[in-house]
C-alpha cells in the first residue's frame, strides 16, 4: 500500500516520517519524498494516529492524483537544484583536489546529500 505525503521536501522529512511509522509500529517497504511504501495495509485507527502525528511536523496525506502529481514534479526540481548546486560545489573545489572518477560520483553524493539535510 502506498501513501502521499504532502511537502516532504528533505531527508529531514523522510527520518521524521520514518520515526512515526516505526512509533505506530508499522513495517513500510520504501520511504521516498512524498511517498511511502508500506508492506500491508493500514488500519483507520493507524491511519489517524499517522496523520495526527504527521500534522504536528506540518506534513499531511494527500489522494489528490492532482496533489500527487504537484508533489511529485515539486521533488525532482528540488533534486535537479540540489544536484546543480553540488556541481557547482564539486568544480570549485575540484581545481585545488585532483580527484578520480569513483571519488568524484562519491563526492558528489555527499555533497547532494549534505544540502537535502539544510
Amino acid at each position: 500500500m502506498n501513501l502521499y505525503i504532502k511537502y516532504m521536501v528533505s531527508l529531514r522529512c523522510k527520518l521524521l516520517v520514518q520515526g512515526e511509522l516505526e512509533k505506530i509500529g508499522l513495517n513500510y517497504t520504501s520511504i521516498n519524498l512524498g511517498m511511502v511504501e508500506l508492506f500491508e495495509d493500514i488500519s483507520p485507527k493507524q491511519r489517524a494516529l499517522l496523520k495526527k502525528y504527521l500534522l504536528k511536523s506540518g506534513l499531511e496525506f494527500t489522494n489528490d492524483k492532482k496533489a500527487i502529481l504537484i508533489e511529485r514534479i515539486k521533488n525532482v526540481v528540488i533534486s535537479i537544484v540540489l544536484m546543480t548546486y553540488a556541481l557547482s560545489i564539486y568544480s570549485s573545489i575540484s581545481t585545488v583536489i585532483k580527484l578520480t572518477p569513483l571519488s568524484i560520483s562519491c563526492a558528489l553524493i555527499a555533497i547532494a546529500n549534505f544540502l537535502i539535510l539544510l
